[in-house]
């Protein structure tokens, strides 16, 4: 059955299960994220949810034109950014350089603010 509940506003409740299913698991397997693990009957149904509406709803992207943009740039030991004329750079702690530099380009955005 396909709900006439507009999917941008109850999306969250479709993946809920599925998160509860993957704690559960990582918990049983130690962490692991490559064990397999195995779906329960509602996260399969949450999964046909999406599938049934993915080419039907949007949700908008853009609200509007940014007040501020911030360039920035890291290494994993590392990090510049620029905003309008300033630019400011510096050096991660021995305990940020752990962090995968995905985590470490976004932090990059918060030292320049």
């Amino acid at each position: 059955m396909v709900s006439s509940f507009p999917s941008v506003m109850h999306g969250p409740l479709f993946y809920r299960q599925s998160e509860l299913d993957k704690t559960m698991a990582l918990k049983a397997n130690n962490g692991n994220f490559d064990a397999i693990m195995t779906l329960s009957d509602t996260s399969k149904s949450d999964i046909n949810w999406w599938i049934t509406r993915t080419r039907t709803t949007f949700n908008r992207v853009s609200h509007g034109s940014s007040s501020v943009t911030i360039y920035s740039d890291a290494s994993l030991t590392g990090w510049a950014g620029v905003m309008n004329d300033a630019s400011t750079g510096g050096l991660f702690s021995e305990e940020e350089q752990t962090n995968h530099i995905t985590y470490l380009e976004i932090l990059a955005c918060f030292f320049h603010t």
